[in-house]
C-alpha cells in the first residue's frame, strides 16, 4: 500500500497495481497489467496463423511468477521482481512521491528465443463514468502503425463507443497512433490522464479483449456492465495484408515487433482535476516472455523502458 497527498495505491501479492484512488476516488478498477497479445484481425487468424507462430504470449503475463518484494519506506517504493524461467525477468518499481504522482519504472530481460509479440503495452480498467475521451495524436479515425498515413495529428475528443470499430469478425480495433497524452473523465472533468514522453498506441473499449478474441459475430460480444478497458502500449504490430491467407499476411518487418531494443522512455498514468491542478499518476508498459520453437540464437538482451512524471498543459 502507497499513500500520500490523497493519493491512495494498492499493490497485490502479484506485484501489481490493482487500485488506484485519489480521495476515495477510483481512478484504477482492474490491475494495471502487461499485455502482449491482441484480439486476432483477419489477417492474424486467417493469414499467418499467429496463435501457431507467437501464441505463447497471450499467457505470457500468467505465467510471470513473483520472484522477490523489496519495500524502501524512505523512498516510498516497491520494488516487485517477476520473471519466467529461462524466458524472461521483469522487474517493476512503484514509486508514490508527496504530490501523490505514481511512478512505475521496470527493466525487462528477454531471451532471444523468443518470437516476436504482438504489442508491447499495459492494460487496465478504468469506471465507466469516465466516458469523456480527449487525446492528442493522430485521428479521427482508428489507425495503425501500417495504416495511419490518412490520420492527422491533432486534439480529438470522443465517446467509448464512438473510439471503437465495428467489423463484421469482432477482433482489435479502435488504435490511435502517435498519442502524446489520452485522458478520461467523468461529467465533472475529473479523471485520469495517460501520457507518454514518446508517442503511444492507445485504445478504448466498452468490453474485454478476450471477449472480442472470441466472439465470431457482433453480437456475441459482451459489453462490460460498469468498467472500459484501456490500452496504453508502446507500440502494436501492425496490420499486414500484403495477401489474407498465407504468411503474407504478416504486416511488413517495418512493421513488426522484431528483436529490437527498446529506448527508456516517459510514460505515466494521472489523475486529472477540473482545474488540473492536480499531479498525476504512472502507468507501466511490460514486455514479456516464454518458451518457443524457434532455433537459438545465442545470448539474451535487456530492454529497459522507464516510467517518469509528465509535464504537459491541460487537454
Amino acid at each position: 500500500m502507497l499513500s500520500a497527498a490523497g493519493s491512495r495505491t494498492e499493490i497485490d501479492r502479484s506485484g501489481y497495481v490493482v487500485s488506484h484512488s485519489v480521495r476515495g476516488r477510483k481512478l484504477i478498477s482492474a490491475p494495471l497489467r502487461p499485455n502482449f497479445w491482441r484480439a486476432s484481425t483477419d489477417n492474424d487468424w486467417r493469414g499467418w496463423r499467429v496463435g501457431k507462430i507467437a501464441g505463447c504470449w497471450k499467457e505470457a503475463p500468467e505465467r510471470l511468477q513473483t520472484v522477490s518484494v523489496r519495500i524502501d519506506e524512505s523512498a516510498g517504493s516497491v520494488t516487485v521482481e517477476k520473471a519466467i524461467p529461462d524466458s524472461v525477468r521483469l522487474t517493476l518499481t512503484y514509486t508514490l512521491d508527496g504530490a501523490g504522482a505514481l511512478a512505475v519504472d521496470y527493466k525487462l530481460d528477454i531471451s532471444d528465443r523468443m518470437p516476436e509479440p504482438l504489442r508491447v503495452g499495459l492494460q487496465t480498467c478504468v469506471p465507466n463514468t469516465l466516458e469523456r475521451i480527449a487525446y492528442f495524436g493522430k485521428g479521427p479515425q482508428e489507425n495503425y502503425s501500417d495504416r495511419c498515413e490518412g490520420a492527422f495529428l491533432g486534439l480529438y475528443r470522443s465517446t467509448p463507443e464512438k473510439f471503437m470499430h465495428s467489423y463484421i469478425t469482432p477482433q482489435e480495433n479502435g488504435n490511435r497512433c502517435d498519442v502524446r497524452w489520452l485522458s478520461l473523465t467523468a461529467s465533472d472533468g475529473r479523471g485520469v490522464q495517460f501520457v507518454g514522453a514518446e508517442p503511444l498506441s492507445v485504445s478504448v473499449w466498452n468490453c474485454t479483449q478476450e471477449s472480442l478474441d472470441k466472439a465470431r459475430h457482433s453480437n456475441e460480444v459482451e459489453p462490460l456492465a460498469d468498467a472500459l478497458t484501456v490500452n496504453i502500449d508502446r507500440t502494436q504490430t501492425g496490420v499486414g495484408g500484403t495477401d489474407t491467407w498465407s504468411l503474407k499476411a504478416r504486416p511488413s518487418d517495418q512493421y513488426r515487433l522484431l528483436e529490437k531494443r527498446l529506448p527508456v522512455h516517459d510514460h505515466p498514468l494521472q489523475r486529472r482535476s477540473r482545474n488540473d491542478t492536480q499531479r498525476p499518476q504512472p502507468v507501466q508498459e511490460p514486455i514479456s516472455p516464454c518458451n518457443f520453437r524457434r532455433p537459438d540464437t545465442s545470448g539474451r538482451k535487456s530492454r529497459n523502458i522507464h516510467y517518469a512524471r509528465p509535464k504537459f498543459g491541460r487537454a
